[in-house]
């Protein structure tokens, strides 16, 4: 009975040791599987970080590229109205010096009426 009982005994722990083995495997094959898992989610989100990163450099090189461009149009603006500016104090003046003459000739045309008189008229 005795050496019955120990020959079920490790046929008991055989199929126990089977079983945690058995455990042992699913468990080191579902780490495995898991861990590819990660493995591939962490190189998708790299790449999609890449991707972005690469969007932003060239969305940042595009607005540089518009900022300066805007720059420069707003230069040529002021270069314009300051040359502008120069043209109407020029015609200023220009007015100013036909008032001028025109007041002179309105002095002229009277201080000839008034040498002629009312008779010549």
């Amino acid at each position: 009975q005795i050496e019955q009982d120990s020959e079920v005994g490790i046929t008991d722990i055989d199929s126990l040791l089977n079983k945690v083995k058995q455990d042992i495997d699913q468990i080191a094959s579902d780490f495995v599987e898991f861990d590819t898992c990660i493995e591939t989610r962490v190189m998708d989100m790299m790449k999609s970080s890449k991707e972005h990163m690469e969007w932003l450099k060239n969305t940042t090189q595009s607005t540089c590229l518009i900022a300066q461009k805007a720059a420069d149009h707003a230069e040529i603006f002021r270069s314009e109205c300051s040359k502008l500016n120069k043209k109407c104090k020029q015609l200023d003046s220009f007015e100013k010096f036909l008032d001028e003459i025109k007041n002179k000739l309105t002095l002229l045309e009277t201080s000839a009426d008034l040498l002629i008189g009312p008779e010549m008229k």
